[in-house]
């Protein structure tokens, strides 16, 4: 399996020895834009992507403070490939309205 290449929505890194911050932007500096955490996806792979390991958002890695980049609760060894992607549900709604709201859909 390639590497993946994103355009807007992810990047893909290369990790230094124990690195473990990772930046929301693409390889072409633009932000990844989420609307909820839970759209951002983080795997790695450690044999130049012909299989990748999910993880797992507060078990594995936490958002930075403000959310810029991702952080990893344990470092990634050298050479080990990063993906980060969003993916956003097109089925489910965006955004939830309060009742009495003065926005409209």
């Amino acid at each position: 399996m390639a590497v993946p290449t994103y355009r807007y929505s992810g990047v893909c890194y290369t990790a230094t020895a124990d690195q473990t911050t990772f930046a929301l932007t693409t390889s072409g500096g633009d932000s990844i834009g989420y609307l909820e955490a839970s759209h951002i996806k983080v795997r790695t792979s450690a044999d130049s992507g012909n299989t990748w390991t999910g993880l797992s958002l507060n078990t594995d890695y936490v958002f930075a403070d403000p959310a810029t980049s991702i952080v990893l609760n344990t470092g990634a060894a050298a050479g080990t490939l990063v993906d980060i992607h969003r993916e956003t549900p097109m089925d489910d709604d965006y955004i939830d309205f309060q009742a009495g709201s003065l926005l409209t859909a």
